[in-house]
């Protein structure tokens, strides 16, 4: 019997690491793209007859400037990246812009490089939110920036084989909440990354964000 789960990030309760904690300065598989309307990505992996899943869920993916200094990003995950690989799917969160455009940043205006990135892929991470407090650091342009290089990333993977999703920001502001549709070992997930923090407004309407009770 294939099963179906629905994953629901909400990124102030699961992704717990305090970005706030640490201050620094500084000076940068697969499923479709990211799409204008949900699903934003969904692609379907070879199917097995295994009975069972095994899931791995991270916390945040951060970068501040001591991580930017090391000079080979894979020696970050070195000490964990088998770990990570022995999973069917490892989960994590991006809490930072991908901007290309933009040098690497840390607190408060995070920035990510895409180097840096591709060196959690390489450890074996495949499904990843974009939308927490720290998503629109740098504003919408940021964001645009995020998704044209996660596309990048998925399409490269893909050419070797390997699956990766991306979701949790959108191309338009009235586009629906993106999410991902995976099918592995016989089972079926939707992943589907919601925040309920966002550090500032802007282009809050172009990000997974759903306001929360007062």
């Amino acid at each position: 019997v294939k099963k179906i789960y629905l994953l629901t990030f909400l990124s102030f309760l699961f992704f717990f690491t305090a970005c706030q904690s640490t201050k620094a300065d500084l000076n940068n598989k697969v499923t479709s793209p990211i799409l204008p309307k949900a699903p934003a990505q969904k692609i379907q992996d070879e199917k097995t007859s295994k009975s069972q899943l095994n899931l791995l869920f991270a916390g945040d993916i951060m970068a501040h400037s001591v991580n930017y200094n090391v000079r080979n990003y894979n020696k970050i995950w070195e000490s964990i990246s088998e770990t990570v690989l022995s999973a069917d799917l490892a989960f994590g969160n991006i809490e930072s812009p991908v901007d290309t455009t933009k040098e690497a940043s840390s607190y408060p205006q995070f920035n990510m490089t895409k180097k840096y990135l591709q060196a959690a892929i390489d450890s074996g991470f495949d499904v990843f939110s974009l939308c927490n407090n720290h998503t629109n650091d740098w504003f919408l342009e940021g964001i645009k920036e995020t998704i044209k290089t996660t596309n990048e990333l998925t399409e490269n993977e893909l050419k070797e084989g390997h699956h990766i999703y991306f979701s949790g920001v959108k191309n338009k502001p009235e586009d629906e909440y993106t999410w991902n549709y995976i099918e592995r070992n016989g089972w079926k997930i939707i992943f589907l990354p919601i925040t309920e923090l966002l550090n500032r407004n802007d282009a809050a309407s172009y990000i997974n964000f759903v306001k929360p009770k007062e």
